[in-house]
């Protein structure tokens, strides 16, 4: 039995002449058209267009299948161009054509009165504070991540990867993997409070931060790898703590047991000196004697 069909264009009149040509070219091969419970959807047009489709047909999502035709700006969905209808039909009815599976991003929102709403996206989902920063633990799988200042967060899913969430500098990510991407929006940072931004060192745990105040340690010696991001933002983060707890420790880093990645592009011992040299303009205990060394042969 042939399988339903459902065509979905961008409403232009082109895409709208594509559309009728598609129709007519399934219907010639025993598809059926049906507009409200489609086996397969045919999406003639952009991204934007993709994304209408699927808010339509999200109720479906697990029976129906999409094929999308690019007559757009953005073609990241894209299967096959306009101008290649004939094809896709033959490969259609050989069945010649691969499956592939998207992931979907599903968010449950709970309120005060105990009333669950839930919202399936297949880009991202946001969560924003549009009167006030936004101000909210984070947990990953029930652990602890951080806590989030700021105007909010996308969710994203690979998918979405290349939209909004790159506007944010979030990363892009391959479709074969089954990840979902946290990305901040607008978050605060300055000497009292950090987020992963910023601060990608210890202080982003509560735990840490309470382990550190109950000991209260005279010297704390910081080692590892980089010294220009993970190191330097460990160690900022424990100045403004001791500074906001009063606390009367020293902070030590050997030059000789730290190290910054180095790469054909990336001038890793100007770095390395330049966070050693900030550090120590912060009153970090440093060796300077290696230091000057460094300062002789990169600059």
């Amino acid at each position: 039995m042939k399988s339903s069909f459902s065509i979905y264009t961008k409403g232009s009149q082109e895409s709208d002449d594509y559309g009728k040509k598609l129709s007519s070219l399934l219907t010639e091969k025993g598809y059926k058209a049906n507009d409200s419970r489609p086996d397969l959807v045919f999406v003639i047009g952009g991204d934007g267009t993709v994304l209408r489709a699927f808010k339509k047909y999200k109720s479906q999502i697990a029976t129906c299948k999409f094929l999308v035709i690019h007559d757009g700006t953005l073609g990241y969905f894209a299967d096959f161009e306009k101008e290649n209808l004939e094809n896709l039909c033959e490969q259609l009815q050989n069945n010649e054509l691969r499956e592939i599976s998207r992931l979907l991003v599903e968010m449950q929102i709970r309120s005060k009165q105990n009333k669950t709403t839930t919202i399936t996206a297949l880009n991202e989902v946001r969560i924003e504070s549009v009167e006030s920063a936004l101000i909210t633990d984070v947990a990953i799988t029930d652990i602890y991540l951080e806590t989030f200042r700021g105007n909010g967060f996308c969710i994203c899913t690979t998918s979405g990867s290349t939209a909004y969430n790159k506007s944010l500098g979030g990363a892009i990510i391959q479709n074969s993997i089954d990840v979902f991407e946290l990305t901040e929006i607008a978050s605060i940072n300055h000497n009292k409070y950090h987020c992963l931004n910023s601060s990608l060192n210890g202080f982003a745990t509560k735990e840490f931060r309470k382990f550190a105040q109950y000991y209260a340690f005279k010297r704390v010696f910081v080692v590892g790898c980089c010294t220009d991001i993970c190191v330097k933002n460990f160690v900022d983060s424990y100045l403004d703590f001791i500074e906001e707890n009063h606390l009367n420790t020293q902070i030590f880093v050997p030059q000789n047991a730290v190290a910054t990645f180095d790469t054909p592009d990336y001038r890793a011992k100007l770095h390395h000196y330049n966070a050693l040299k900030e550090m120590a303009k912060q009153g970090v205990n440093i060796n300077l004697i290696g230091v000057k060394k460094i300062e002789e042969r990169v600059m």
